[in-house]
Order: C-alpha cells, then structure tokens, then sequence
C-alpha cells in the first residue's frame, strides 16, 4: 500500500509539472528586446539663403529612429538626412557644418542638432552632418512630421522649411550604433606664382625722372560662377630702362576693388593687366594675400613686368584686367580698354611697390586687416571660400554698373 501510495503522489507531480511547463518556460526566459523601426521618408524642402538671396530646392531622405534606455523613459533620437544639392560653385574642403532639424513627434515640436565636418566638389552634392535629440514620451509608436531644417558652412547657411509626415517610428530598446565619419583629405592647393621685376645691371643715365601715363578704364567683368559687375579702374603706369636699347621694366597701381563683401576675405589672389606700350603688346601681373574685413574695398597690389620698346614717350593702353583665387579655382574676368595719358620712361629705378602715381595698391592699412603672410606661401582661403561654396552668383565683390571708355588723368 505505502509503495502504491507513493507511486501515486510521483504521478500526480508529474501531472502537475507537465501542465506548468509552458508557463514555467515562460517566467524564468528573459523578454526579447524592442527592435524598433525608424521613421523614413523625403521631405520635399524649399531652401533660401538670405545673405545672397540663393534659393533652391532639396528633396531630403530623411530617418529618424529612437531609443528609450527604461521603461516610460525619454526616447533618444537620431536623423540622418541625405546630402544637399550640389549649389556650391567650389570645393569644400574639411569644412565645420551644424545642422538643425525640427520635428513634430507625437504633437510635441522637437529639435535635433549636429555637427561635423563636410567635403564636396565643386557643383557636386554637400554630406549633412547627423543630428540627434529627445522626446518625452511613453509610447513604443510614434507619428513624426519634418517642419524645418537649418544648416551653416564656415559662416554661410541656409533655411529650409517644409511639412511632411514621415512613417510612424517604433521605439527601439537597444541604443542605435555611433556613427563613424572618414576624416576628409583636403585636395592640395596651387602655390601662387609671382613674375620677378628685373633689377637694374648697371648705373641709369642721370636726368630724366620719368612721368606714368595715368587714366580711368571702365571695365566690365564676369566671375566665373556667373555674375556680373563693373570696375572703375584708375590706372597709372611707370616705366623705367637701365640702358639705352634694353626693355623698360613696368610697374602699374590700381584703384581698389570697391566691394560689399558680406563676410571677411582671406585668401591669396592673382592678378593680371593687360597693356600695350609704345604699340607692343605685354601683360603685368601681381600676387598678393588679401585679408579685409566685411564689406571692405580690396586693394590691389602693384603689378610688374617688362616691354621691349624705343623712345622715351610711350603711348600706353589698357585691354584687359583679370584676378583668380587658384586654390579655390575661381576669379574673374574684366574688359574694357581706354587710353592713359603718355608715358616718359624714367632713367632713374623707382622704389619697390611704387608705380609712380596715385592709386590702388595694398598701402592703405586701413583698407585691410593685417597681413597674414608673404606672397610666398600657400594660399589660405577662409570665409571668402565658405560663402562662394554657396551663394551661387551672389559675388565676391559688388561694384557700380556704369561701363564706357577711359578718360585720361
């Protein structure tokens, strides 16, 4: 009877057990983790950059996706946004860009922000850096709309507005993994080339100081991005011969560059003049480091070279002037010609940067702010570069409209 009994009770446990397995099974597993599912979509955004009336349009895919670390927690938020347009004229290179987006998630109005740096080609598509937030909210699914997206390069932006619902997000229980952003390599850069003036070989014949032809051309220049302005250049040119029969060594000074730049200019500028004296053809350049502060006239500095001509009154003209930032690959071009009043070349060696005559030239420290190195280094391009990448015709220099021919000084 006792083994009986006891045969029994075994039979009945195991009854028992056999009926809580499954619920046994289910207390002692740990839960699965929420995976989650980001909010996605294209928001069709319409973009304006204020400071050089720019508009375009981006069509953005955008993803949202969100974390929540407890239970009825924040939820952490992570966007990605593809890239912008391509609106910039020239290349970035390593350039610094925040980025904001705001969004409506679950009728809250919420803003995401980031930074990081961006590379692009010239006209090619511009990287937007990742922006991340939180939202208080108990929901594991959330509605999400994008309202608006901001974004700056190097002191130049934009803004961007738009109303579109993006899929629902589910919340994720497991944090989304850290993005790794390549550090860019920035392309190399053009040294600037200078054009050397020819010392003197031997001592001038005295008596004969000289006198620069001197005048005004107007001259109507393209960038080459596009826009269009025109300079009123006053011009005075010098000549100077060693010898009886040797070529005259040239020095030429410019009127400043009036401008309305809306952010400061550094960088290293080329620039090139274009003449004819004594009926032959030649072309005087200069390399320079422009650093000036908004809204500041740029100086020009004196440009240089050399003609093979007889005589010692020469008739002087101008057909052309030009200046070109190399490492950013743009610049512009100016035409226009007028006759300066006669030269006399001067048997007596000016002073180095003086061309004889009033003028432009980078003389005026109160034009500029200071230096930040000889013509010999590479060039630096700063802010002038970070608002060309995005302005699109909006131009490095502003100048009055009126055109015609050169009057003499």
């Amino acid at each position: 009877m006792r083994a009986r009994t006891r045969l029994g009770a075994l039979a009945r446990v195991a009854g028992a057990v056999a009926l809580m397995g499954g619920s046994l099974a289910l207390v002692s597993s740990p839960a699965a983790a929420a995976e989650g599912t980001p909010a996605a979509g294209t928001v069709a955004f319409s973009c304006t950059m204020p400071d050089f009336k720019k508009d375009f349009d981006y069509a953005a895919k955008v993803s949202v996706a969100g974390y929540r670390a407890a239970e009825g927690g924040p939820v952490t938020l992570r966007a990605t946004l593809s890239d912008l347009p391509g609106v910039a004229p020239v290349a970035i290179n390593n350039a610094s860009m925040s980025a904001t987006l705001k969004l409506t998630i679950d009728g809250q109005a919420v803003t995401l922000k980031g930074t990081g740096p961006t590379t692009a080609a010239p006209n090619g598509p511009v990287p937007v850096a990742d922006v991340s937030g939180t939202v208080t909210s108990s929901k594991a699914e959330l509605p999400v709309t994008a309202t608006a997206f901001t974004f700056v390069v190097s002191g130049v932006g934009g803004q961007c507005t738009a109303s579109t619902a993006l899929s629902v997000l589910t919340v994720s229980d497991e944090p989304p993994p850290t993005p790794t952003t390549p550090t860019p390599t920035p392309k190399p850069t053009k040294a600037p080339t200078t054009a050397p003036a020819k010392a003197p070989t031997s001592a001038p014949p005295a008596g004969n100081p000289g006198k620069p032809a001197k005048g005004t051309v107007k001259f109507a220049c393209v960038m080459s991005i596009g826009s269009k302005f025109d300079y009123n250049a006053t011009i005075s040119v010098s000549g100077y011969r060693k010898n009886a029969g040797d070529p005259v060594s040239l020095q030429a000074t410019m009127s400043k560059l009036p401008g309305i730049a809306p952010v400061p200019i550094d960088g290293s500028m080329e620039y090139t003049l274009n003449l004819s004296v004594g009926g032959t053809a030649t072309t005087l350049t200069a390399t320079d480091t422009v650093n000036a502060a908004p809204k500041a006239v740029v100086p020009v500095p004196t440009l240089k070279g050399s003609v093979k001509a007889s005589g010692d009154e020469l008739d002087v003209k101008a057909s052309g002037f030009s200046f070109d930032f190399p490492s950013a690959s743009i610049g512009a071009k100016c035409t226009g010609s007028g006759t300066l009043s006669k030269m006399t070349v001067s048997s007596e060696p000016p002073a180095d940067g003086d061309g004889g005559g009033s003028g432009g030239g980078s003389s005026d420290p109160a034009a500029t702010l200071p230096k930040t190195g000889g013509t010999g280094s590479l060039p630096v391009i700063g802010l002038v570069a970070a608002s060309l990448v995005f302005l699109g015709a909006a131009g490095l220099v502003w100048l009055p409209s009126r055109r015609g021919t050169a009057t003499r000084g």
